[in-house]
């Protein structure tokens, strides 16, 4: 449709994306489906295409999936309770969890995963999206389910301390870091900067 279609306004072209994943994920829900991996098929779909103005549409989506990191972060802080966090079995559990991911279970997904091709993977960052799920139960009123948030909490967090700040010393132990070649979306700052002088 983005490519066959012929606006005038080319900024509707990002309405149109966005009406496209909001009714994705609202009839896929509707027939009982998966909303969530609805839209991420239909972001891999439509990301691995050419369109007619993808460039703006994925500078777009950069910034707003920003946007939606901050808002989403900012509201989980809200539900956690850091004095429940040093509570024992919190502690326990939590740190047993994250490092099971760390050491055990990533690993393992990624040299199953990533066999055949030869290449090696330390981290991909993930954190919100198990917080997320980790508040349904909440909302349910699940028994234990403040135990399973903040347990789910602090593994991503521990995860996401020890793997996270770990990444660029990896990449530079396993000879995988290089210089970018060229700018994310072709855009030079460095000329854009001249020609405004």
């Amino acid at each position: 449709t983005i490519n066959r279609i012929n606006l005038v306004n080319h900024s509707l072209y990002v309405v149109l994306l966005l009406a496209f994943v909001f009714f994705s994920f609202a009839f896929t829900d509707l027939i009982r489906g998966n909303g969530y991996l609805a839209v991420y098929l239909a972001g891999l779909v439509v990301g691995n295409h050419k369109l007619v103005q993808k460039r703006p549409l994925t500078v777009f989506f950069d910034g707003f999936t920003w946007v939606m990191q901050i808002v989403m972060f900012l509201t989980l802080g809200l539900f956690v309770n850091s004095k429940e966090l040093l509570e024992p079995d919190v502690l326990i559990l939590g740190l047993s969890v994250g490092a099971f991911l760390i050491l055990v279970a990533r690993p393992l997904a990624v040299f199953a995963s990533l066999a055949p091709f030869r290449n090696f993977s330390w981290v991909g960052l993930r954190g919100a999206v198990p917080i997320l799920f980790a508040i349904y139960p909440l909302m349910g009123n699940v028994e234990y389910a403040d135990l399973l948030f903040n347990v789910v909490f602090l593994s991503t967090i521990l995860s996401l301390v020890v793997q996270g700040t770990t990444v660029s010393g990896m990449a530079n132990l396993l000879g995988l870091a290089y210089e970018e070649r060229e700018p994310a979306f072709g855009v030079d700052m460095n000329e854009h900067v001249k020609s405004a002088l």
